[in-house]
């Protein structure tokens, strides 16, 4: 089984469903909506009770209602992801091509959401 995550995939969940490779999308904040799907497969439950997420049912597309925005509260449970770089990724495997990046690095963006009103995040009802 296959999921998409990300802005592409939340936008173009019907157009992304279209690939033969591609089973399930976790749509807008996937974070939550990742870790619900997960439990309800490992449990062997329906994907219908998952919210955020579009999914093929046969040849049709079912697209479940979204989850509600993560809460400060939600958020502030999930590990900062340095941890997880330090103890999972060798950071020298890593170097950016920009001309300004002499040495190898791992970028960290802090932020949620899309700023100034992207294009890709206009379709979120909000």
């Amino acid at each position: 089984m296959t999921a998409m995550v990300g802005a592409p995939a939340s936008q173009f969940a019907e157009r992304m469903l279209s690939s033969p490779g591609v089973d399930i999308v976790c749509r807008w904040e996937f974070d939550f909506v990742l870790r619900d799907l997960v439990k309800s497969m490992e449990k062997g439950e329906s994907l219908q009770q998952v919210k955020g997420v579009s999914y093929k049912n046969g040849t049709e597309v079912i697209h479940n209602p979204d989850r509600e925005p993560s809460t400060s509260d939600e958020l502030d449970k999930i590990p900062f992801v340095s941890m997880v770089y330090q103890k999972h990724l060798n950071v020298n495997n890593y170097l950016l091509t920009y001309s300004y990046s002499m040495h190898p690095e791992v970028q960290i963006f802090t932020g949620r959401a899309a700023p100034f009103n992207a294009p890709f995040a206009l379709g979120r009802k909000h």
